[in-house]
């Protein structure tokens, strides 16, 4: 059964999860919605600055091993648990891999932010493709899916993640474009857009590599991951041409784009 407070709150009208969750069947969707609630629980896991993220962390370790005895008790918990002939042991592993990653507040490099893309975001898509009866294409497609995924995010909530203290960008591009972690605070930096632009490039070069390259972007064969990719897509765009000012504002493009992209790839697919 589809709980409407918990869809409402995860994928409001107008929102990419919305579009790209719609079309699936009732019962579908609402375990993907759990899927992605927890995916957001433990993405504040990972960054979180409070000095209870290891209580809130052993509050979720508790709630999966009740969700593998039938008695979840969280919104997000319960709708996962409609999903049958799911291995409930998936999402406890999926929270054990996390722990080596609580508090994060910068990467060292770019393998660093791949291995937390893999750790954080990789199970949440491979879930949504069982739950939708895809079977997963070779793993670096569903990898680059993920990564295309955070660093999007990463981008779109810049401002937020950095007056949180987080530097969501590795520590090697700081280094060698000689940004410092203060000019990344200080609004309209030339350093800002500067880091922005390179990570919209890595981002873009995910979801639409060069003409002439084997292709390395997220080629999940479920429409779900397509719509949301080309969304994300679209705004970077939106986001470079309004010159990467995503510190004091949140860049996006209106529902009725998104809705447009939605139709044109579900029609195709």
């Amino acid at each position: 059964m589809a709980n409407p407070i918990l869809q409402d709150t995860l994928c409001p009208e107008g929102s990419t999860l919305y579009y790209a969750l719609n079309r699936l069947p009732p019962g579908k969707r609402s375990i993907c919605v759990g899927l992605f609630g927890l995916y957001t629980e433990f993405h504040k896991l990972v960054f979180s600055t409070s000095d209870t993220v290891y209580v809130q962390y052993g509050w979720w370790y508790q709630e999966l091993e009740r969700l593998l005895s039938d008695t979840p008790r969280h919104p997000v918990t319960i709708a996962v648990s409609n999903w049958e002939g799911c291995d409930r042991a998936q999402p406890l592993q999926w929270i054990e891999n996390l722990e080596p990653f609580i508090r994060t507040s910068t990467f060292e490099d770019e393998n660093a932010l791949l291995a937390l893309c893999a750790n954080l975001t990789e199970p949440l898509f491979r879930a949504c493709n069982l739950v939708c009866g895809t079977t997963d294409p070779e793993d670096h497609t569903v990898r680059n899916a993920a990564a295309a995924y955070t660093l999007f995010g990463f981008i779109q909530d810049f401002g937020r993640y950095v007056r949180d203290g987080i530097i969501p960008a590795p520590r090697s591009d700081l280094d060698s474009m000689n940004i410092t972690s203060h000019s990344l605070r200080t609004s309209g930096s030339p350093e800002i857009e500067r880091l922005l632009q390179f990570q919209c490039d890595r981002a873009i070069g995910l979801l639409t590599p060069p003409p002439g390259e084997p292709s390395r972007g997220p080629l999940v064969t479920h429409y779900y991951v397509l719509i949301i990719s080309a969304i994300h897509l679209a705004t970077l765009h939106q986001i470079r041409r309004c010159h990467y000012d995503v510190v004091n504002s949140r860049i996006d493009i209106t529902p009725l784009r998104k809705a447009w992209i939605a139709w044109k790839i579900f029609r195709k697919h």
